[in-house]
């Protein structure tokens, strides 16, 4: 079977740190073991007073997988998230249009050969955020082909609990868009909110 995915994808393997690295440094700096010089809060730009201390600094991640169903190799789709500043990461399959504007964050494709006949094995999408600012999210699974999806959203909160929240077998037409609002507060104690399309309902978790 012909793969035109990964010349349509921003694969970022090289550049963009793979998840565990975003997870333990998550965990890090939640924990107090290393510096959060990176994640400081900055002084306003009319020069006036820091924000306060007391605001801690963000230490979480926010992770989609879209993955393929009915046994074929790729999902019919691509993915695009919106933070609640308007910055955007992923892929528009419509016209061919990438984005990789928010900060931490990366889109790639997984996928594992099988080792005794190299026969390649299905590809899911992954777009990882680190440290994702709360809010509002505007997640688009923008389809290319018709076919069948699952997706499954992860995130990871200061409190170092991971939740997930995941939707199988959703039938999606070719040119369909199909948008899920997702709002991240990194809390502990506030669930993960996730507001589906009409007529898709999110799989129980086992």
């Amino acid at each position: 079977m012909a793969r035109s995915l990964q010349a349509e994808l921003p694969v970022r393997r090289a550049g963009a740190p793979p998840r565990g690295l975003w997870v333990l440094a998550a965990s890090l700096l939640a924990l107090g073991l290393v510096g959060t010089a990176g994640a400081r809060a900055r002084a306003p730009a009319g020069g006036g007073p820091a924000p306060s201390q007391a605001q801690p600094a963000q230490a979480g991640s926010l992770e989609v997988r879209l993955h393929p169903q009915g046994g074929k190799l790729e999902p019919p789709a691509e993915l695009v998230l919106t933070d609640p500043l308007g910055r955007k990461t992923g892929a528009d399959p419509r016209n061919q249009q990438r984005f990789q504007g928010i900060p931490e964050s990366s889109y790639e494709q997984e996928g594992l050969d099988d080792d005794e006949t190299g026969e390649p094995g299905p590809v899911s999408l992954a777009l990882y955020v680190a440290n994702p600012v709360p809010g509002a999210y505007n997640l688009q699974v923008i389809a290319r082909t018709s076919g069948c999806y699952s997706l499954e959203i992860r995130v990871l909160g200061r409190e170092l609990k991971p939740e997930r929240v995941t939707f199988k077998d959703v039938p999606v037409a070719a040119g369909g868009v199909h948008t899920y609002r997702v709002r991240y507060t990194g809390e502990a104690g506030v669930p993960l909110e996730i507001a589906a399309p009409p007529g898709i309902r999110r799989s129980p978790e086992p």
